[in-house]
């Protein structure tokens, strides 16, 4: 998973916003759309769901196979020193849809 430093914030430790795709995107595809929260002062990491679908995208529509995903996307994250107090988890579309139904 590829992240994105912002610099953090002298008031405060550093800050996470993990971004999810929405059907048929990939992160690199959805990232330009995140990069607000760098100026904010959260670091950006935008996790890659490996699910394919029918026309060359990707999706979090198998909702285990998605909580294992991300499990292993914030186990990477909490690997840099940063809690899961100090992320935001979000999303867009089909990304946005997963966290409500799982949050």
């Amino acid at each position: 998973m590829k992240f994105l430093k912002s610099g953090g914030s002298i008031d405060r430790g550093p800050k996470l916003l993990m971004a999810l795709h929405g059907n048929g995107d990939s992160a690199g595809v959805a990232e330009p759309y995140w990069l607000g929260c760098l100026r904010q002062g959260y670091d950006l990491a935008p996790p890659q769901s490996s699910q394919v679908t029918l026309w060359g995208g990707y999706t979090w529509i198998d909702l285990d196979k998605g909580i294992a995903e991300l499990a292993v996307h914030l186990e990477s994250v909490r690997s840099t020193g940063i809690e899961p107090k100090d992320m935001v988890i979000e999303g867009f579309s089909d990304g946005r849809g997963w966290h409500y139904t799982r949050s």
